[in-house]
């Protein structure tokens, strides 16, 4: 099960529409998955809740997180972010990042439909929050390609030992 590359994990990151899902811990201790936008700058996967989502409150009353951005097409790159965000910037602050959140949107539409939905919500408050890889746990796998290791499609513990697979992962 070939890890990303840093340079694969990068382009990944930058795809148009790629959408990640964020894990936060309910108070009383069970997780809450929610599909959200991002953006990835500097080594560095950017999120914004808004004021009244749920997630937000969770996130501040603890901040550990789990973030999975996926995509089904080939190679099937796979990503997992395990860590506790930074607070870029408050609610309250959205003017100083108005035009960032702009562009963070227009990986996911069309520039002009990017602005209206901007404009439209400009009213609802929220905050810009970071994950910086560097500090986080972060796993990343891909199917394997080319001439890579056909058994690494899932990583060798997995395979029962009388399968095929399982036979060839033992060698």
């Amino acid at each position: 099960m070939p890890k990303l590359t840093k340079d694969e994990m990068s382009t990944f990151l930058a795809g148009f529409g790629i959408g990640a899902r964020i894990a936060v811990i309910k108070p009383s201790g069970t997780p809450l998955i929610v599909p959200i936008s991002y953006f990835h700058r500097d080594d560095c996967i950017y999120f914004t809740p808004r004021a009244k989502s749920a997630w937000y409150g969770y996130m501040k009353e603890n901040p550990n997180v789990c973030m999975c951005i996926d995509d089904f097409d080939h190679p099937q790159p796979k990503l997992v972010v395990e860590g506790q965000p930074e607070l870029v910037h408050d609610l309250g602050e959205n003017d100083a990042w108005r035009d960032f959140f702009r562009e963070m949107m227009e990986r996911y539409a069309t520039k002009e439909i990017a602005n209206a939905y901007v404009d439209n919500t400009i009213d609802q408050d929220r905050s810009l929050w970071r994950l910086v890889l560097a500090d986080c746990k972060v796993t990343s796998w891909r199917t394997p390609m080319g001439d890579e290791d056909p058994t690494g499609i899932w990583h060798h513990r997995y395979y029962g030992d009388d399968t095929d697979y399982g036979k060839k992962s033992k060698l």
